[in-house]
């Protein structure tokens, strides 16, 4: 299951993770763009990453806490740090046994301090 948000412009990505069987019954739409990054990778391998959060980070707090609502023992969140309300899920999903993996890409100290205490698994790329 896909948890999370996508703007106006995000019907195809609704479509795509239909024919890939992901449920898609807890991605709501907002009336604004879906959130996208754009990744550039210079000759020697090191890379840029330009974001817009767009959808991922204008999602309110509610429907988080309904779709995790029955989040449980032997279930996992995995999450990364272009979403929003991330140590509200966080929290959440540990207070009810489930696991927590978090992916702390793009690298934002402030926001891996902030969850770290409702972790199971933190991932971080080479650099971070």
């Amino acid at each position: 299951m896909h948890l999370g948000a996508v703007g106006r412009d995000g019907d195809w990505l609704l479509e795509w993770l239909e024919c890939l069987g992901v449920a898609r019954d807890a991605i709501v739409h907002l009336y604004c763009a879906s959130g996208h990054a754009i990744t550039t990778v210079a000759a020697d391998g090191d890379n840029a990453i330009t974001l817009f959060s767009g959808a991922n980070t204008a999602m309110s707090e509610a429907p988080l806490t309904q779709w995790l609502a029955s989040i449980g023992l032997g279930d996992w969140l995995v999450m990364q740090n272009e979403t929003a309300h991330q140590v509200h899920a966080a929290r959440l999903a540990r207070s009810q046994g489930a696991c927590v993996v978090y992916s702390a890409v793009p690298f934002e100290a402030k926001a891996v301090a902030e969850v770290l205490a409702f972790l199971n698994i933190l991932c971080a790329n080479e650099h971070e």
